[in-house]
């Protein structure tokens, strides 16, 4: 970690409390001029560091703010290759890209939002993204791939994601195949993979990558069909949470993503599954169908057994857990 990173790191421990430059230096083993330049760091990163007379610095708690200068300064040496956009308020990130997209961004083009007005899942179901309380990000992705192996990128975002929540905040999180992360039995994250075809060619263009967590309880709580349901990390906005979870997050997906052909995050989306070993539902277009679920297998389709014995791999779908009965 470099000064800056080790300053505010001391900082966010201190939850808004001021910290003494000398206290920051004697704990750092660095010299005051090291820490003065670490802070003047943070604040030309977007952080708001409040310098207290007497009793030294100090972290605003309002810093919790998404910052596309923030998110970059935790990204270190691989920032410039990211090109990071943050809107207080958008129909949905995954529509901002797309039309980004259609312009001939690059990949490694990323959009987040203080709040979505028709944030989306699969099948089109809400996603409720009221403002400054979650992490609401697209990325835009151009694999060499078939549309068929989607599910690999999806899978590769839920073990990511899922990952980087644990690193900043210590929480263990599981994954509900494919695509949600959940809390102590409640869903926190939800992944939506979009892609473009070319009519031509009918070859994949590019893939949105959407991912939405929910950091914090809403200010009015969740709405009365979410409450029983979706789950968050805090209850109470803390200094500094969701610039350093969204690129962490970032990360992970792009460590995993560049090992994709490898399935390098396979073992992480394994391990952090709750649904192998359980008796779940199948919800098929035409019917439902009960089953057990055996395995994930390496090109993440689940391995299940139907009531009659058949042995069947799910390459997608929903499935949802049965009572122990």
């Amino acid at each position: 970690m470099t000064v800056k990173e080790k300053v505010l790191s001391l900082l966010m421990e201190a939850e808004g409390r001021s910290v003494s430059g000398e206290e920051i230096a004697k704990t750092l083993q660095v010299t005051r001029s090291a820490v003065w330049k670490g802070i003047q760091g943070l604040k030309k990163a977007g952080y708001q560091v409040e310098g207290v007379p007497n009793k030294g610095y100090r972290l605003v708690k309002e810093s919790d703010r998404l910052s596309a200068q923030a998110i970059s300064g935790y990204l270190g040496k691989d920032k410039d290759k990211y090109r990071i956009q943050v809107y207080q308020e958008v129909t949905s990130t995954n529509d901002v890209l797309k039309k980004m997209a259609e312009e001939k961004a690059p990949e490694g083009t990323i959009v987040l939002a203080e709040s979505q007005l028709a944030g989306r899942g699969r099948k089109d179901r809400r996603f409720y993204s009221p403002s400054e309380r979650g992490i609401y990000m697209s990325l835009l992705l151009k694999p060499q791939m078939d549309l068929s192996d989607a599910r690999l990128i999806t899978c590769a975002a839920a073990a990511a994601t899922a990952r980087a929540i644990e690193e900043i905040t210590g929480q263990d999180t599981k994954i509900k195949w494919v695509n949600d992360l959940f809390l102590e039995d409640k869903k926190i994250c939800g992944i939506l993979t979009e892609a473009s075809m070319s009519l031509e060619t009918g070859a994949v263009e590019y893939f949105i990558l959407g991912i939405g967590v929910n950091v914090y309880l809403p200010e009015d709580g969740f709405p009365r069909e979410l409450k029983s349901i979706a789950a968050f990390l805090y209850p109470d906005r803390k200094t500094e949470i969701r610039n350093p979870l969204a690129a962490r997050i970032i990360q992970n997906v792009m460590e995993y993503y560049r090992g994709l052909e490898e399935k390098t995050f396979y073992q992480e989306y394994r391990k952090r599954s709750f649904i192998i070993g359980r008796k779940v539902k199948l919800h098929g277009i035409r019917q439902e169908e009960r089953a057990q679920v055996l395995d994930l297998d390496q090109g993440c389709r689940l391995v299940v057994k139907l009531e009659n014995g058949t042995v069947k791999k799910l390459q997608g779908g929903e499935v949802s857990l049965l009572l122990e009965e």
